[in-house]
């Protein structure tokens, strides 16, 4: 599944593979088989040898600037930001964007903050600079 996200910031996988890709016009997460479309346009393709340098150069607020797509990624990070006790804002298009039916009751269910000190260890997890937000 995490092959389906390459297609949502085509240039960290351009860049890394040599392709031409353009991000997918539709939903990533409608994607049936990424793994197979990545094989297609670059017949190369390991998951293990590329798959590390393609996710570090993921532009996440890229990919979830679109607030129609990619349900599942801002759930998790809706649910981050609020464990934290962010106020969702127009950064991952928290506020506006859809969110994942199979999950969203998660998100619902939180109850505030779940504790400051797993700031850290969330960003770490997140691998995303500057999220969560500093409340500077």
């Amino acid at each position: 599944m995490i092959e389906a996200y390459y297609f949502a910031d085509a240039q960290a996988v351009n860049a890394i593979l040599g392709t031409d890709l353009a991000d997918f016009d539709g939903d990533v997460e409608l994607i049936r088989h990424p793994k197979n479309e990545l094989k297609k346009a670059f017949v190369g393709f390991d998951e293990v040898e590329h798959g590390g340098e393609i996710l570090a150069k993921l532009d996440v607020p890229h990919m979830l600037s679109r607030p129609e797509t990619c349900a599942a990624l801002r759930t998790l990070f809706g649910w981050c930001s609020k464990a934290i006790g962010e106020v969702p804002s127009d950064r991952f298009r928290l506020r506006d964007g859809v969110y994942s039916d199979l999950t969203k009751q998660q998100l619902d269910d939180l109850q505030g903050s779940v504790c400051l000190p797993a700031k850290a260890q969330i960003e770490t997890v997140c691998r995303v600079p500057g999220f969560p937000p500093s409340r500077e």
